[in-house]
């Protein structure tokens, strides 16, 4: 039942709210519950009322009427109890007497909990004291122990320590004389490194001087065989002078020999140099020695400058004399003579000419 606005939970489907054009409902149930739609549509007026709802019948009156009057009698009824205003729970509270024992068993047990968590907490904190106690004592049994057994290491550190300053006392002695030596050994190193050096500079110097010479010796092997053509030409020419070239080319042979022999022996002595390069790296009491075989090569390598000259002054002046004796004049402007009846000509292009 809604007390307020009188409203009867047993009102029919079709109960008309009440509405207004203007301002209407917050919902739409009065638009579909509008009565009878067919009256509604048929009956007009010039005067309008705006009713809330429409008209029941009387006998619907009446009943709603009646139901009403008891209703009102029932509740008024129900108001002249002196518990009216309370619940069913709340009177039954009332009305049982053991409700008072109830909350104090209730407050009873509440308390009981919390002395029993709170004797729980206590009884584990008693636990956990008890093995911390446990924990301390033998922690102070090993301290103890340790500090027995760091008495005795104090005393073992002390004469330790007396044996260890007297071996630094000599272990700084031997240092020192250590370090004598050491700079002693780094000077003996250096004049060994610039001897090193110095021989290395004069095997270089060396070398230079034996790439000079070969090239020397090839100038005079190309010359050599220049004359050798020349010499050619004229035995096609003349077969009378076959024994005088025969000679020349047996003293061209001679002296080709004579060039591989200094090849040879340049061969040879780019070989011991490369040993005393080899030697020189390893071993340092050896510089004395290979100094005086290199000094006894230079004798040999001026002995060869000496004939490299004096071949040399025999190409640049060319003495080809053949007098009465049978030797053959070259006087510098490509001219052979023989004796006073027979004059071959040279032109500097390596042809012979025979001039009578």
């Amino acid at each position: 039942m809604d007390y307020n606005y009188f409203q009867p939970s047993w009102r029919p489907w079709n109960y008309a709210f009440p509405f207004s054009n203007t301002f209407g409902r917050f919902n739409d149930n009065g638009q579909r519950n509008c009565g009878n739609k067919e009256r509604s549509l048929q009956k007009f007026s010039t005067s309008f009322e705006n009713n809330g709802h429409t008209k029941k019948p009387k006998s619907n009156q009446k009943r709603d009427k009646i139901r009403l009057v008891k209703y009102y009698e029932r509740k008024n009824s129900l108001k002249e109890l002196p518990f009216h205003s309370l619940g069913p729970t709340a009177f039954y509270k009332i009305i049982d007497h053991s409700s008072s024992l109830r909350r104090e068993l209730s407050e009873t047990k509440g308390k009981i909990n919390s002395a029993n968590s709170t004797t729980k907490c206590l009884l584990k904190k008693v636990q956990t004291a008890e093995k911390e106690l446990a924990s301390s004592k033998k922690e102070i049994m090993e301290l103890q122990s340790t500090r027995d057994d760091l008495v005795s290491t104090k005393k073992e550190l002390s004469m330790v320590r007396q044996i260890s300053s007297a071996k630094i006392t000599d272990l700084e002695t031997k240092l020192y004389m250590e370090k004598g030596a050491k700079k002693e050994t780094a000077q003996e190193l250096e004049r060994t490194r610039i001897l090193h050096e110095t021989a290395l500079k004069r095997v270089s110097q060396l070398l230079a001087k034996e790439k000079l010479q070969s090239d020397e010796i090839s100038a005079l092997n190309d010359n050599f065989s220049k004359i050798s053509e020349d010499f050619k030409c004229s035995l096609s020419l003349n077969k009378g002078l076959q024994l005088s070239i025969g000679q020349l080319k047996q003293q061209v042979h001679g002296q080709s020999n004579e060039i591989d022999d200094l090849e040879d022996q340049l061969n040879m002595t780019q070989t011991e140099n490369e040993q005393l390069q080899g030697e020189l790296c390893g071993k340092d009491q050896q510089i004395l020695h290979l100094e005086a075989v290199i000094e006894m090569r230079n004798g040999s390598i001026d002995d060869l400058y000496e004939e490299i000259e004096r071949l040399r002054k025999f190409q640049n002046n060319g003495p080809y004399n053949q007098g009465n004796n049978g030797h053959w004049n070259n006087h510098g402007h490509g001219h052979y003579n023989q004796g006073n009846n027979v004059q071959w000509n040279n032109h500097g292009n390596g042809h012979f000419h025979f001039n009578p």
